[in-house]
């Protein structure tokens, strides 16, 4: 088995692929995007998208692979505009987005049909915790991550990002 120190990056940064079982005398990593021999390695995505890991050892019993799909996923970095006409919704750059559920009730993308968690500022879909559930489950922790957005010139910015959210009362807050 084998664990990172992280699941959701930004172009550019790396990760930390640690090896978590006994007995491997041998290691081949295969990141979708370059390899490693090495036992703990460190790799750097530049390319925004999902990847899918893979690590193959060679144990006294022969080679034993373990495939997690999609594990890593690499938000892009953006210079300029995302507004809604440059794709700046949940339709167009479905990859420039990613949940990260740590317990819980996690966020989704889609339509819901729950009174309160239906509709969306544009287009037809949203990021929206437990989207076919009314409630989510006590003691939820889930995060969306956005593109890291470069503002590296000299001038004025303006960022919108519109939430709809409901507080259960006694609980939150």
């Amino acid at each position: 088995d084998f664990t990172v120190d992280q699941l959701v990056i930004y172009q550019g940064e790396q990760v930390q692929f640690n090896y978590e079982s006994n007995g491997a005398t041998a290691f081949a990593w295969d990141f979708s995007d370059g390899t490693s021999t090495d036992r703990n390695p460190t790799h750097q995505f530049e390319t925004a998208g999902s990847y899918t890991i893979k690590l193959t050892i060679d144990t006294p019993g022969g080679q034993v692979v373990k495939t997690r799909d999609n594990y890593i996923k690499v938000l892009p970095k953006i210079a300029g505009s995302l507004n809604l006409n440059d794709g700046g919704d949940f339709e167009t750059n479905t990859t420039a987005f990613a949940p990260l559920n740590v317990s819980n009730t996690p966020f989704e993308r889609g339509s819901s049909t729950q009174t309160g968690k239906d509709g969306t500022a544009s287009g037809t879909n949203a990021w929206v915790t437990g989207i076919d559930s009314p409630t989510y489950l006590d003691d939820s922790e889930s995060y969306l991550y956005t593109p890291a957005f470069r503002f590296d010139g000299i001038g004025d910015y303006s960022l919108e990002f519109k939430a709809k959210f409901e507080f259960e009362d006694t609980w939150d807050g």
